[in-house]
């Protein structure tokens, strides 16, 4: 039992947290806009889209990548915005656009209004999450974001669960513009929960900052220490996407159902990593956590490389789950927190973005290298980027990085 104390202490820290309607509210925001992104995305354009000659899978990938190319362009370019703004205006101008974008995509016979549909959505969905997070920091103080995070993680995991099993109940015949309809009720709901979360902003409109001036704040050391933890850590995550059927087809030899059943632990590690990790977070510090999860992951990563046996590739499946949620809630609470160090959200829109290119970076290079190479390279890849955003993160931690945490707490500075 004594040993069981410390996590038993860390699950308890969840209570005080899960008492503010402020996460209630922050939370159902977040799971009703993935919702409807899986249902959209995921299941609505692949099964009920235009049929195509190159097929309605194809059409949903290039959907997807102009989505994903628009979400990523906004959330680049939108921090002088959601500062003129206000994190509250940002957040409703950003699910109308997702609105908008979801009555181009319903009414779409072809593929150009498909993808001006998907890219109308992905822009209103890159102005709607740098806003929703700078209400969710703005509402909790430093000691409790980790906890917050691991709230958004597990939401948006839930979420985007809970929209393919949605889509898959639905009948095969309906029209693209009837599997969007509930989608459009989840963001208008989403939009009527937005009013509540108004009074978290935690400053009036800035007015658009200077570019140099936004610049200058993403090359500070923190800012910039940030982005490359984030870059390291999406960058092998999506790298690891590319060869989850390769890896259990060439090295497991085995089918997907069976592929799928091996990974269940590992999903259940992850979430239980994720319940842990936020309450860790808040209590050892975001760093030394984030490296503890990482190394983790990637010594799953380098042992699932060479490991042909099915239980024991499993078994070192679930270790990387766990450190992956371990790790999960560490990055978005270090973001939140040098972003409210200076003040700025915009900070957050570019952090976002910088992960957005990881996740983008990540598949690419996973493809190519498994074109080419298989699926162990690729493994051996992911280790070693997580292995080194475990080094920098450590290294950032002994240099005193992880002293910033009180004066972090309290708001404000210079840097």
């Amino acid at each position: 039992m004594p040993r069981l104390t410390p996590l038993l202490t860390l699950l308890a820290q969840w209570r005080q947290v899960a008492r503010s309607p402020d996460l209630r509210d922050c939370l159902a925001v977040g799971f009703l806009v993935d919702w409807a992104f899986a249902l959209v995305f995921l299941v609505g354009l692949q099964v009920h889209g235009p049929a195509e000659p190159g097929g309605r899978g194809a059409l949903a990938g290039y959907a997807l990548a102009a989505y994903g190319a628009a979400k990523l362009a906004v959330q680049a370019a939108s921090g002088p915005l959601l500062e003129r703004l206000g994190p509250g205006w940002g957040l409703r101008l950003g699910l109308a656009t997702v609105l908008a974008g979801m009555s181009v995509l319903a009414l779409a016979a072809r593929k150009a209004g498909v993808l001006a549909g998907a890219s109308v959505y992905g822009a209103g969905a890159g102005l709607s999450w740098p806003s929703l997070y700078a209400l969710a920091s703005a509402a909790f103080p430093y000691e409790e974001r980790g906890r917050l995070n691991s709230g958004l993680a597990l939401a948006s995991v839930v979420a985007l669960a809970a929209g393919v099993g949605t889509g898959v109940l639905l009948p095969e015949g309906l029209p693209l513009a009837a599997v969007v309809a509930p989608a459009a009720l989840a963001i208008l709901l989403a939009m009527t929960l937005s009013q509540r979360l108004g009074h978290l902003a935690h400053h009036a409109p800035l007015g658009a900052a200077p570019l140099s001036e936004a610049v200058g704040l993403a090359l500070r050391p923190a800012s910039a220490l940030v982005s490359l933890l984030l870059l390291l850590q999406t960058t092998a995550a999506g790298s690891l996407v590319a060869v989850f059927r390769p890896w259990g087809r060439e090295l497991l030899g085995v089918s997907f159902h069976t592929q799928a059943l091996l990974l269940a632990p590992a999903a259940l590690a992850g979430g239980s990593g994720l319940a842990l990790g936020g309450p860790a977070a808040d209590r050892a510090g975001r760093l030394p956590v984030m490296a503890a999860g990482m190394s983790l992951a990637g010594a799953a990563a380098l042992a699932t490389s060479s490991l042909g046996f099915p239980l024991a590739a499993a078994a070192a499946a679930s270790l990387g789950g766990v450190g992956m949620g371990l790790a999960a809630p560490t990055f978005g609470s270090l973001a939140m927190d040098v972003a409210r160090w200076w003040g700025r959200d915009a900070l957050l829109a570019w952090f976002l973005a910088v992960e957005g290119a990881g996740h983008a970076l990540g598949p690419a290079l996973g493809g190519l290298l498994e074109s080419t190479s298989g699926p162990t390279p690729v493994l051996r890849l992911a280790a070693g980027l997580f292995l080194a955003c475990a080094a920098v993160a450590l290294a950032g931690w002994r240099a005193g990085w992880q002293e910033l945490g009180p004066a972090l707490a309290t708001g404000g500075g210079d840097g």
